[in-house]
């Protein structure tokens, strides 16, 4: 049972990896426009300073463009976090060896065992 939740976890914070994956991507586009504008903007001829003026508009527009993919993709990335860590996984699979012992321990009573099977249906939590 416990397997099976750590489990669910993993395929939950896969696809939320993957959810994140277009912002990363939108920052890089404009990562890139700002450098081709740029580039645009050093290869042109100083004397034609009409065109020379657009292209350092059109770098500046760029810029701002990547400052708020990069703003975007901060704040997408600390309103993220992990469902489960490393150390969670583990503990999580040290409570079940704990669980199977207390449930088969006599000292339980079934009163005991019927708290325990209700304790993590109260505490499931799905969100997506």
């Amino acid at each position: 049972m416990l397997t099976a939740a750590v489990a669910a976890a993993e395929r939950l914070e896969a696809d939320r990896e993957a959810a994140f994956e277009p912002w990363q991507l939108a920052a890089e586009r404009a990562s890139y426009g700002a450098q081709r504008a740029e580039r645009r903007y050093r290869a042109v001829d100083p004397e034609n300073r009409l065109v020379a003026r657009g292209l350092e508009r059109e770098w500046k527009e760029s810029l701002k463009a990547v400052e708020a993919a990069k703003a975007d993709l901060a704040r997408r990335e600390s309103e993220r976090r992990r469902m489960i860590t490393e150390q969670g996984r583990s503990r999580l699979l040290a409570i079940g060896s704990d669980l199977v012992s207390l449930w088969n321990a006599s000292t339980t009573t079934a009163r005991d065992r019927k708290e325990l099977l209700r304790t993590p249906i109260d505490e499931v939590v799905v969100r997506s």
